[in-house]
């Protein structure tokens, strides 16, 4: 049987959400211009998720750090619609890992992304040239500038040929004594075999 998590929704003022340490995903400045001006010309239509237990933020660093320039930039307040779900420690970091990683796994149907691209109209430059590159994206194979997206069959370990799947975590350079103890404590205690590749 399935059990939800969610045990309640709210309103919170983006100064207050309490980012998660070991989010480790990364957004670049043209990731984070799409994002805003996503919001911009669509509007939100997403909560972000935050842990009742700990009020650490599980999904949504990308819109979070988008509102609070916004609300540094205006000076009015900027509230962002919240899921918060009531996860253990652990469970916390299974969530932070597979929520957007699971869906770096989907297939996309080529001939329907494709009529979503042709049909969609944008009136700002980065979404413009978004809209373009998935085009390209998509006629190409799956293809990023020329480079073909990574096949995890394709990956073989170095030291390990029983090795099922290899999970890659890339950490800033800036932020690495913030998270590696971290990072490290909980791959130990889960009972992982890893290697800091710097």
């Amino acid at each position: 049987m399935w059990i939800s998590k969610i045990v309640d929704h709210g309103r919170i003022k983006c100064t207050e959400v309490k980012l998660h340490p070991l989010n480790y995903r990364t957004h670049s400045e043209k990731q984070q211009e799409i994002v805003r001006d996503s919001i911009t010309e669509l509007g939100i239509v997403q909560s972000i998720i935050i842990n009742r237990t700990t009020g650490r933020l599980i999904d949504g660093h990308a819109r979070v750090g988008e509102a609070c320039k916004r609300q540094t930039e205006t000076g009015q307040d900027i509230f962002l619609d919240a899921e918060y779900v009531e996860l253990s420690d652990k469970e916390e970091l299974q969530a932070l890992l597979l929520l957007d990683g699971s869906g770096a796994l989907a297939r996309q149907d080529r001939e329907l992304i494709g009529m979503l691209v042709d049909g969609m109209t944008w009136e700002t430059e980065s979404l413009q040239n978004f809209q373009k590159e998935l085009a390209v994206h998509y006629a190409n194979d799956g293809e990023w500038g020329g480079k073909r997206d990574a096949d995890i069959d394709s990956i073989k370990d170095w030291s390990n040929d029983d090795i099922k799947r290899l999970v890659k975590v890339a950490i800033p350079v800036e932020r690495w004594s913030e998270v590696a103890e971290a990072v490290n404590g909980w791959l130990e205690a889960a009972g992982y075999e890893y290697r800091v590749i710097q």
